[in-house]
């Protein structure tokens, strides 16, 4: 089989895989964290009293101070109501909730929280008298027409987790860790770092020092497997996967800003360290 196949003109030589840009990396990490994620939701479903962790859900919405029913009943010799077209302003809804209910303590009552108070018409939440916990929280947005995503920015979002939603689940759920789930509003997200796609290599080794990198995964490629077999002290103190076609490394700020060339094989190019900076974030 071996000659016919000489004779058709074809070599035996190494598979090379299609490269895989950095938006495929992205959603192969995805995936697993949702296959993750349905496993924790699954133990945290079967015993949620002895789980170390809590799912926590929230999302926005809205709501106009004049709202009201579009139909009513009337006499038949009357059809109009003495109330104003205009539907008010809008006011942002933003709370948070688990399996058990509203994310907020309860007064004396037993009933969640409602800290809110109101200055005409402006609101302006505050604090419970009683130092009560809620995340519960309503704003009036800038503008009562449109979408009102656009009244929401990440500025107000991580103000909410930072003095809302974190010290009420503290409170509530001691020692354990939350899981919070949300949409994908631009504002759940907010990018500590600039997207690494329009970054050049030395821009993306300068933000990975500043985060302090450790070390990235990179593909163990033809030449960097001869490379490990030729040098038996393993100076560059490369680890191997199982799956024997990837490759861990410690980073080196100075090296890595080099060029990728044969003789520097561990010295990624511009996506391998992309996608390795990634993985280790």
């Amino acid at each position: 089989m071996q000659n016919y196949f000489k004779v058709l003109g074809l070599s035996y030589k190494a598979i090379r895989c299609k490269k895989r840009d950095i938006d495929a990396y992205r959603m192969d990490l995805l995936r697993d964290f949702i296959i993750k994620l349905s496993k924790y939701y699954t133990i945290c479903k079967a015993d949620p009293e002895n789980c170390d962790f809590v799912f926590v859900f929230t999302d926005e919405s809205y709501i106009n101070r004049k709202d009201g029913l579009k139909k009513s009943y009337f006499s038949e010799d009357a059809n109009d109501f003495n109330r104003s077209s205009s539907k008010g302003e809008r006011l942002i809804i933003l709370h948070a909730f688990t399996p058990k209910g509203s994310l907020a303590e309860c007064d004396h009552e037993e009933k969640p929280v409602d800290r809110i108070r109101w200055d005409g018409e402006t609101p302006h939440p505050e604090r419970h008298p009683d130092d009560f916990l809620t995340c519960e929280t309503i704003w009036k947005a800038s503008s009562p027409t449109g979408d009102y995503h656009d009244n929401m920015n990440s500025d107000m979002f991580m103000k909410w987790v930072e003095n809302d939603l974190i010290p009420t689940f503290e409170r509530l759920n001691p020692g354990k860790q939350m899981i919070l789930v949300c949409d994908n509003a631009p504002y759940h997200h907010k990018r500590e770092l600039d997207s690494f796609g329009s970054m050049t290599k030395d821009d993306v080794v300068l933000t990975a020092s500043l985060v302090g990198c450790e070390y990235i995964d990179i593909p163990l490629t033809e030449t960097r497997h001869k490379w490990l077999i030729s040098d038996e002290r393993n100076a560059h103190g490369v680890d191997i996967f199982d799956d024997g076609i990837t490759c861990r490394i410690a980073f080196f700020p100075t090296e890595f800003m080099a060029r990728a060339t044969k003789l520097n094989p561990f010295v990624p190019d511009s996506d391998e360290l992309k996608r390795g900076v990634l993985g280790w974030i």
